[in-house]
């Protein structure tokens, strides 16, 4: 359990919305206060890349649908970047 409320530190408490797809049980889970705002991962994280972040956070969305596929993780900029290293 603690490893998830660190995760919601992060990211911040999903929406309605984003509870959507979950199951009863996730949502009361998810419900629990206290409520978090999301953190700016520049903050969190600040000596990583813009484009690593950009990243990061696109698959780390709580809906599967908005989450990045994987096809578009390997043609991410980022990758590219890595590559050409």
């Amino acid at each position: 359990m603690l490893i998830s409320r660190l995760i919601l530190e992060l990211l911040g408490s999903p929406s309605e919305e984003e509870l959507g797809l979950l199951s009863e049980k996730a949502k009361l889970y998810l419900r629990q206060p206290p409520y978090h705002g999301p953190q700016s991962f520049f903050v969190v994280f600040p000596n990583v890349p813009y484009s690593a972040i950009e990243l990061i956070k696109k698959m780390l969305m709580f809906d599967p649908r908005q989450r990045i596929s994987v096809e578009d993780v390997f043609d991410h900029q980022y990758l590219r970047e890595m590559r050409h290293h």
